[in-house]
């Protein structure tokens, strides 16, 4: 059972000195189990926290209730529209789209969504939306909307469009606007992996910069694309 190990017995002064040394070898075993997985979602965590920050740090900017008109951190800001009204955005870099072995490249794009912030309370008054103009996308309306599988997956984030959030819980608001905004960039970059909704622009209308993965990399090597941002959509 013990595989061929020696072990010493130790004298403890009391039954708590025992309990209290087992307590800390259970601990440390599961120490051991927990860094392996944690290994496995730490970069996960740590990016989502970041989103969080940032959006928590849009919020907290606009309850303030100051006369701000624009303000930025990261790749995720906002401007102010009107005397109620502002958009908040996040811009995604360049990145290329692996269909099947076909590669397309797609520019820098912004997406954004408007919040009507009053004295005590916010509104998410859209699901967020393509700013830059004329950006042509299979999983975008010429009008700038993003195609996504429906209101499900705002319903089930608790998310509500104009309906009025109170400023003062700033975290929940944080994270139902880091969540809108990462559907945006989700459907724009995987989205033929979402078997719920099809693309509003036919592939055909899109010219592959690349027929096979070493000349996608030779690509983005060119065009200062990270390696990681070669997304597969199958």
């Amino acid at each position: 059972m013990f595989k061929g190990r020696k072990f010493s017995p130790v004298p403890f002064s009391s039954a708590a000195e025992l309990e209290k040394s087992y307590q800390l070898r259970l601990l440390e075993c599961i120490d051991k189990k927990a860094l392996e997985f944690a290994g496995q979602v730490l970069h996960f965590i740590e990016s989502q926290q970041g989103k969080l920050e940032k959006a928590k740090w849009i919020v907290d900017r606009l309850g303030s209730y100051k006369e701000t008109k624009s303000a930025r951190r990261g790749n995720i800001g906002f401007t102010k529209l009107s005397s109620n009204m502002y958009q908040v955005y996040v811009d995604i870099s360049p990145y290329i789209m692996d269909i099947h072995g076909k590669y397309y490249a797609f520019q820098r794009v912004k997406v954004g969504m408007d919040l009507n912030v009053a004295r005590n309370h916010m509104q998410l008054t859209n699901s967020p939306i393509v700013l830059t103009s004329n950006y042509h996308h299979p999983f975008v309306f010429s009008g700038g909307g993003i195609c996504y599988d429906g209101q499900n997956r705002w319903i089930d984030q608790g998310i509500q469009f104009n309906h009025p959030y109170p400023l003062e819980n700033s975290v929940d608001l944080a994270r139902k606007i880091s969540y809108a905004l990462g559907q945006a960039k989700l459907s724009l970059r995987k989205g033929y992996r979402n078997r719920n909704i099809g693309p509003v622009n036919s592939l055909s209308e899109f010219k592959p910069i690349a027929a096979n993965r070493n000349r996608a990399e030779r690509y983005a090597a060119q065009h200062n694309i990270p390696l990681e941002r070669i997304i597969k959509n199958y």
